[in-house]
């Protein structure tokens, strides 16, 4: 197999380019594993684009304090859908439209088919109440 050895422009680490890279042992799989984690990238972005443009920021939970699932709101700005919603900082949205929410990637989603047909039912956890449950609206 014919290839060649570049240097990137200041960094020592050398990148092998090949014009066939599916005759690398393993090639397709780093592909697959590259392009999927792109895409998860670009997933979990659009998610943060629509909570944004309802006025709040949000992450993924990984603490001991939950059970790993759910989007934390990390920020919520004054006069926008999810502060009339009732929305707080350090909520953690465990649901939306009925359907168990396990991260950034899903909530986007979920929210986004929940609002196609009219307020969202969210559910959260807030200062140790499970299930509190508001209506979000996208005006």
């Amino acid at each position: 197999m014919e290839g060649k050895t570049i240097f990137p422009a200041g960094t020592a680490n050398k990148i092998d380019v090949f014009a066939d890279t599916s005759q690398l042992k393993g090639a397709g799989d780093f592909h697959k594993t590259a392009h999927g984690a792109l895409a998860a990238e670009a997933v979990d972005q659009s998610a943060r684009d629509l909570a944004l443009s309802l006025g709040m920021g949000i992450k993924n939970t990984y603490t001991r304090h939950t059970d790993g699932t759910g989007v934390m709101v990390s920020h919520v700005n004054r006069g926008t859908p999810c502060a009339v919603a009732g929305l707080q900082e350090y909520d953690i949205i465990t649901a939306v439209g009925g359907f168990t929410c396990t991260g950034v990637s899903e909530f986007g989603t979920l929210l986004s088919k929940a609002l196609e047909s009219g307020p969202a039912e969210i559910r959260l956890n807030r200062d140790g109440r499970r299930n509190v449950v508001l209506s979000l609206s996208s005006k």
